[in-house]
C-alpha cells in the first residue's frame, strides 16, 4: 500500500523534539557542555539527581529521542513526551523566565505532532465494544454509532450485550 510522505513541518517537528530529548536524556548519563540548558543548578534538583527515579526519567527521555529520530512508535513516544515536556516547562517557568520561554517553545513541535497524529489519538475517546473476542483472528471493533447506522436491526442485540457487560463488571 502506498504511503504518503510526511510533510516537512512534521519531519522538522519530529527532529526538533528528538534532538531535545536525546540531548536531555544523554546529559543525565554523560557530562558535557550544554550551555546551561540541561544542567541542574537548583539545590533541590541536585538532590533529585542522586535518586534512581532521575535515571529512569533520563532513560525515558533517551528512548523517546531515539524513537522520534528513527520515526518508530511516534504516537507512543508522544504519549511519553508530553508529560515530561509539561513538567519541565512548568518547572522552568517557575524558576527562570528565560528558560521558561524556551521550554514553552518546545511545546510547539509537540502540538504540531499531536495534531498530525490526531486520528490515532481519537481511538482513545471513542466508546468501543469488542465483538467475538474468542475468535482466533483480530477482533473487529464496532462502535455503537456504526451499529445503529449500518445495521439498525442489531441495535437491540448490541444494547443487550452492553447491559450484560455492564452488569458483570
Amino acid at each position: 500500500m502506498y504511503k504518503e510522505r510526511d510533510s516537512y513541518n512534521v519531519i522538522t517537528s519530529r527532529l526538533i523534539l528528538s534532538i531535545i530529548f536525546f540531548i536531555s536524556g544523554i546529559s543525565g548519563f554523560v557530562e558535557f557542555e550544554t550551555y546551561g540548558l540541561f544542567t541542574m543548578e537548583n539545590t533541590v534538583l541536585e538532590s533529585v539527581t542522586k535518586t534512581p527515579h532521575f535515571y529512569i526519567l533520563k532513560a525515558l527521555e533517551l528512548a523517546v529521542g531515539i524513537s522520534l529520530l528513527a520515526n518508530l512508535f511516534v504516537p507512543t513516544s508522544l504519549l511519553i513526551a508530553v508529560p515530561i515536556l509539561l513538567s519541565a516547562s512548568t518547572f522552568h517557568i517557575w524558576n527562570d523566565s528565560l528558560l521558561g520561554i524556551w521550554s514553552l517553545l518546545t511545546l510547539i513541535p509537540a502540538v504540531n505532532l499531536i495534531f498530525f497524529y490526531r486520528d490515532t489519538f481519537n481511538l482513545f475517546f471513542k466508546p468501543q465494544l469488542y465483538t467475538n473476542h474468542m475468535a482466533e483472528e483480530t477482533p473487529q471493533i464496532l462502535t455503537y454509532n456504526e451499529v445503529r447506522e449500518k445495521r439498525p436491526d442489531l441495535t437491540g442485540k448490541f444494547e443487550e450485550v452492553y447491559a450484560k457487560v455492564a452488569a458483570s463488571s
